[in-house]
């Protein structure tokens, strides 16, 4: 896309789109107000100028709205010039590629992290309940799994960080 830039812009001189669909729910939106306050404010918001020293979000409503919140009074932007049709279906793109974890490797990463940190300090910087994350790092134990053991072929789990079904016959780990 031509005439992109990345530039710092007053939250007064930026409003959010009307059309957006996008919903954060609430425990989610608190976790971004947290984040912000544990790290800062670290990624751009996708606008357009409308006008001469006004802008409207394209992508970033809760990333605006959190900034706001917590005071700030300028964020950093990439201003995009894009016309009514092309910022609407680039709202709906960017709301829809957000993806999902992958649990062995959530798992994992946990795991990793868990020895640096304690449960409790690990499970409120990353929102989850307590037994949310230690059940997400018991996967792990799945990287061990034994295709051999047919009884176990057709369990299906459930993941207790995103929700996802795993059908342990689909999994192609490899053993240590």
């Amino acid at each position: 896309m031509k005439n992109i830039e990345i530039k710092e812009i007053e939250i007064s001189k930026i409003a959010p789109n009307n059309y957006n669909p996008n919903i954060m729910p609430d425990k989610t939106y608190k976790h971004l107000i947290r984040e912000y306050q544990r790290v800062g404010y670290l990624q751009p918001i996708l606008v357009r100028q409308i006008k001469e020293n006004e802008y409207e979000v394209i992508d970033g409503a809760h990333r605006l709205k959190a900034a706001i919140e917590t005071g700030l009074t300028t964020v950093k932007c990439v201003v995009a010039q894009m016309d009514d049709k092309t910022a609407k279906l680039t709202t709906i793109n960017m709301n829809k590629i957000h993806g999902f974890d992958e649990p062995i490797k959530m798992a994992k990463l946990l795991s990793n992290l868990i020895t640096e940190l304690q449960p409790e300090q690990l499970a409120e910087t990353i929102d989850m309940d307590l037994n949310e994350l230690k059940a997400t790092i018991n996967l792990e134990t799945l990287s061990n799994y034994n295709e051999t053991e047919k009884e176990e072929k057709n369990k299906v789990i459930t993941c207790p960080h995103c929700n996802k079904q795993i059908n342990l016959s689909d999994m192609k780990v490899k053993k240590g």
